[in-house]
């Protein structure tokens, strides 16, 4: 269904029920609030833990709430696709985009598919994105005269974060030590039983 409106209520309709049972179902609520509840009425009694119960209802029913008006908020504000507000909302979501791809794309491909990545690698990479993300962005791609002379700079900064991202972490996983034979051996391991599953 697209990156438009629909999709963006499509995925808060699901949003909200799953942000519930995870809080409540096998979230992290239930397993903090049970035995504290517990311990309520076995030390002050039910009718002060019922009061506790309550106050912590009372606490995540306002949050959800203003989750869900802030969500409604701004379906209401994307709905006009020419309003200056959409423009500038999704030139932000853009750019949030290429900045994550170009950090932590690289990495993860490299990190699955190739065993030499270091730590240092990993981190090089991951400054390396963002920085050319910012850079192409505010600087290169900004500058009228560079891109009229060279249209490579009107590219989306994803791409060119991307490709450096990748670079940088190869290059600087070469250059240091290696993972430690633990490292390798099971990531070796992983490899054969992905390939023995798909067999």
């Amino acid at each position: 269904i697209g990156a438009g409106v629909a999709q963006s209520a499509f995925a808060l309709a699901f949003a909200v029920p799953n942000m519930a049972r995870k809080l409540f179902g096998e979230g992290a609520l239930t397993a903090a609030f049970v035995p504290v509840f517990k311990g309520e009425v076995e030390t002050v009694g039910l009718e002060k833990a019922e009061r506790l119960a309550r106050a912590v209802m009372t606490m995540v029913l306002v949050v959800l709430a203003s989750a869900v008006a802030v969500a409604l908020a701004a379906l209401i504000m994307a709905m006009d696709t020419s309003s200056d507000f959409f423009k500038v909302v999704m030139k932000m979501v853009s750019f949030a985009w290429a900045g994550f791809g170009a950090a932590f794309g690289p990495l993860i491909l490299l990190a699955l598919f190739w065993k030499r990545t270091t730590l240092a690698g990993a981190v090089a990479g991951m400054v390396t994105g963002a920085v050319t993300c910012f850079v192409w962005k505010f600087v290169l791609s900004t500058d009228a005269a560079l891109v009229a002379e060279n249209p490579v700079f009107s590219l989306y900064e994803l791409a060119p974060g991307f490709a450096l991202a990748f670079v940088a972490t190869v290059v600087v996983s070469l250059l240091t030590r290696k993972p430690d034979a633990s490292v390798c051996d099971e990531f070796d391991r992983v490899v054969g039983l992905i390939a023995d599953k798909q067999k």
